[in-house]
C-alpha cells in the first residue's frame, strides 16, 4: 500500500488550479518518489503512480490544455528518467508544446513533446499507420483504431536486442558499457508491446501486455520478461536516487549485485528474443 503521502497528491494533481500548483505538484512528485524508493516501496508500483499524477496534473484546469500522454507516461511505465511524451490536441487554441516543455524541464523531467494538431489529424495519422508505437501508448483513444502492421513492430523490437554480455567467470566483463533504459527497458517494453498487441489486447502497462501475451509468447518466455521487467525498473531506479542515470557506465562502476543481476537480465532478454525470432520469422 502506497503512503498517505504519496495517495494525497494524486488525489490533488487532476484539481490543480492554476500553473504554480502545476509545476509544484510535478516538483513534489519527485520529491515523494525519492522518499519512497528510500523505503524501499515497489518501483514497479511507484511508475503506476508516477505516471498517473503527471498525467492528472497536465489534464488538469491549471494547465489549460488538451494533451494525450503516451510514452512510458502513457503506459503507465514512467520512472523519473523516462521521456515524457504527449500528443498536443488543438483546434483554435495556441499550441502548449512550448510552455509544458519548459514546465518539465524546469522541473526536472525530459520533455519530448510529438506535435500539434487537431484530434481528427491525430486520428488520421494513426489509421494511416503512421508511427503506431506512439498511439498504440496513448490509450483507447486513437490504440484502438490505429492501423498497425505486427511485422513491424516485431522487427522494431528484434532490432533493439541488447548487446551480447561480455563475460568473465560468469559475471559480465567489468568493461563492458551498461544502459538500463536501452539494454533493458526499450526492448522489454518492444517485445511486450508487439505481442500484447497480436494477441489482440490494448492493455497499456508492460507488465499487463505480457500478461495478455501468453499463447503468443510461452509462459517461459511471458515469466523471463516480466523478471527482466522488474528487474530494470529496480536497476533504473537505483540509479536515478544515486543521481547517475544519465551517465555512461561500465559494469566495473556497478555494485557486484547490481552487475549480477543487469548480466543475468540481459542474457535472458536475449534469449527470449531469440526465441521469438526463431519461431516467428526463421520458419516463415
Amino acid at each position: 500500500m502506497l503512503h498517505p503521502s504519496l495517495t494525497e497528491l494524486a488525489d490533488a494533481a487532476p484539481l490543480a488550479q492554476d500553473f504554480a500548483t502545476v509545476r509544484g505538484v510535478l516538483k513534489e512528485s519527485l520529491d515523494l518518489l525519492g522518499n519512497a524508493l528510500n523505503h524501499g516501496e515497489d518501483p514497479a508500483e511507484l511508475a503506476g503512480w508516477l505516471s498517473q499524477v503527471i498525467t492528472d496534473v497536465l489534464h488538469s484546469p491549471g494547465l489549460d490544455a488538451h494533451v494525450v500522454l503516451t510514452g512510458p507516461v502513457g503506459r503507465g511505465d514512467a520512472l523519473p528518467t523516462s521521456p515524457v511524451r504527449w500528443l498536443a490536441v488543438v483546434d483554435s487554441q495556441e499550441d502548449p508544446n512550448e510552455k509544458i516543455s519548459a514546465l518539465l524541464t524546469e522541473v526536472g523531467f525530459i520533455a519530448e513533446p510529438i506535435g500539434a494538431a487537431t484530434r481528427e489529424e491525430w486520428e488520421q495519422r494513426a489509421l494511416a499507420g503512421e508511427d503506431p508505437a506512439v498511439y498504440l501508448d496513448a490509450g483507447t483513444w486513437v490504440a484502438a483504431i490505429a492501423e498497425v502492421d505486427d511485422k513491424a513492430l516485431l522487427q522494431d523490437a528484434l532490432s533493439s536486442r541488447p548487446p551480447a554480455v561480455e563475460t568473465y567467470e560468469g559475471l559480465p566483463s567489468l568493461d563492458m558499457v551498461v544502459n538500463i533504459r536501452e539494454n533493458l527497458m526499450i526492448p522489454t517494453v518492444k517485445i511486450a508491446r508487439w505481442a500484447a498487441h497480436k494477441s489482440g489486447s490494448l492493455a497499456p502497462t508492460t507488465a499487463q501486455r505480457l500478461v495478455d501475451a501468453r499463447g503468443v509468447l510461452t509462459n517461459d518466455e511471458v515469466d523471463a520478461l516480466t523478471q527482466v521487467w522488474t528487474s530494470a525498473l529496480s536497476l533504473q531506479s537505483k540509479r536515478w536516487m544515486d543521481r547517475i542515470h544519465d551517465q555512461e557506465t561500465t559494469a566495473w562502476d556497478l555494485p557486484a549485485l547490481q552487475r549480477a543481476t543487469f548480466g543475468a537480465s540481459a542474457r535472458l532478454l536475449s534469449e527470449v528474443l531469440r526465441s521469438v525470432e526463431a519461431r516467428e520469422i526463421d520458419t516463415k
